[in-house]
Parts: C-alpha cells; structure tokens; sequence
C-alpha cells in the first residue's frame, strides 16, 4: 500500500464521479430497448453490459482501499461504495428509473462534496 497526494486524489474522486454518473444515461437507454412482449438481443445485451459496468466499479471502489493506505477525508467512500452496491441489485430492475436517477445523483453529490472540500 502507498500514501496517496492529494492531487491524485481528486483526480480519483473525479473520475469516479463521472464512471458513476455515466450510470444514469446507460440505463435510461436500457429502457428505450425495453418491450416486454418481446425482450430483444439487443436488449439483453445492454443489460449485460450495464450490470457489468456497475459491477465493475462497485469492485473498483471496493477494492481501493487495499491500495491506497489512507485516503483523506474518505467518509464519502463508505456511502459510495453501499449504494453502487445497491446500484447492482436495482438496475436489473425494469422500470426503476427514479430509484436509479435518485441514488446516481446522490451519490454523484457525495462525491462533489468531498472535491469541494479538499480544494479548500
């Protein structure tokens, strides 16, 4: 494990924010392929690879902690990292737009309050 400059730092927490916020948009296409009397290829498709994108960052975010020996002013992780995992569970859900809408943002928000923070 390493120390981390604080630079590097926001720069994380940046792209973190916008993987996270890239959530919302993929979804709202997922719904656009949706007709429940006849569940397309494509369809199946971009649900796959929506899972697997949250997923992915969920484990990223998980994960980060064995990396980096202390992150500063890291309570925002704790909420991130909780609510991508309930993200895995509630896109899998059709017709859960305002769930999803909702938990991308605030934890979007969470992430911006951390940046706001640190650049003071």
């Amino acid at each position: 494990m390493r120390k981390i400059h604080i630079q590097e730092y926001k720069d994380y927490l940046k792209k973190t924010q916008g993987s996270i916020h890239k959530i919302l948009p993929l979804y709202e296409d997922l719904e656009l392929l949706f007709d429940p009397d006849n569940v397309s290829p494509q369809y199946k498709t971009a649900k796959s690879n929506l899972c697997t994108y949250v997923l992915s960052l969920y484990r990223e975010v998980e994960n980060v902690k064995e990396t980096i020996d202390c992150m500063p002013n890291g309570a925002w992780y704790f909420s991130t990292r909780s609510g991508l995992k309930t993200l895995t569970e509630d896109i899998i859900v059709t017709d859960n737009h305002k769930t999803v809408k909702h938990l991308v943002f605030h934890l979007t928000g969470l992430i911006q309050q951390q940046i706001v923070m640190i650049e003071e």
